[in-house]
């Protein structure tokens, strides 16, 4: 569904019998609000939610200004979804995360390296995908070579870092970018990019809508790597 004008999103946050309006089993909305789903044979067979749009700007908004051979995607959520893109887009792509786990799945999914939270790095990179916030922020400005970008996504540990670090980001000449979700448009050629490489969104487990609880109580774990699909007869 599509909210006009402000990318592709729920068209309702509200509630309907005691329901969120992503665990019902109908919605209203206008007709102007809705995609069809590709149906031919190399179409998505899953939701291409809107974390998955927002690793694709997170992308876009990072190559606007100059080529992006390698990337550091920051946060295991958006990062998951940035690695399979990021090397369907031929970049060379680095993740970081304090969970050893999670950096083995990254490695699996197509990241060259997966590196702990903090950890220096063979070299410097033209751009950063900071959704962590405070806790990442400085080892985030101190991975980008002269003139990298560093595109914000969310801060998940708290949006005050304890020092901005504005010398090094003037005197470096980098670029700080906030970007979510995306445009309609930016949705149209995210389908039409996963459609010729084949990518598709990370998925970690597929429930009967029935089980949106066992599906909860994982999330609130945190033992995810990719989204939770909840299905309907």
């Amino acid at each position: 569904m599509y909210r006009r004008n402000q990318g592709f999103q729920r068209a309702s946050a509200g509630r309907s019998d005691g329901l969120p309006a992503s665990q019902q089993s109908a919605r209203a909305a206008r007709a102007s609000q809705i995609r069809s789903r590709p149906t031919g044979p190399s179409a998505p067979r899953r939701v291409v939610s809107t974390l998955f749009g927002t690793a694709a700007r997170l992308s876009n908004e990072a190559t606007l200004s100059r080529s992006m051979p390698s990337s550091l995607p920051s946060g295991m959520q958006v990062g998951m979804s940035r690695i399979v893109l990021g090397r369907a887009a031929g970049y060379r792509v680095w993740v970081t995360s304090r969970d050893g786990a999670k950096r083995e799945r990254a490695v699996e999914l197509g990241a060259h390296q997966a590196f702990e939270n903090g950890a220096r790095l063979p070299e410097r990179v033209d751009a950063v995908m900071e959704t962590v916030g405070a806790a990442t922020w400085s080892h985030s400005l101190r991975s980008l070579r002269q003139g990298g970008s560093v595109v914000i996504s969310g801060a998940t540990s708290g949006p005050n870092p304890k020092s901005t670090e504005l010398n090094r980001i003037f005197f470096l000449q980098l670029r700080v970018i906030g970007s979510t979700m995306g445009t309609r448009e930016e949705l149209e050629r995210l389908i039409r990019f996963c459609e010729t490489t084949g990518v598709r969104p990370v998925v970690d487990t597929v429930l009967p809508l029935e089980q949106a609880r066992d599906g909860f109580a994982k999330l609130e774990q945190g033992d995810v790597v990719g989204k939770i699909v909840l299905t309907r007869p």
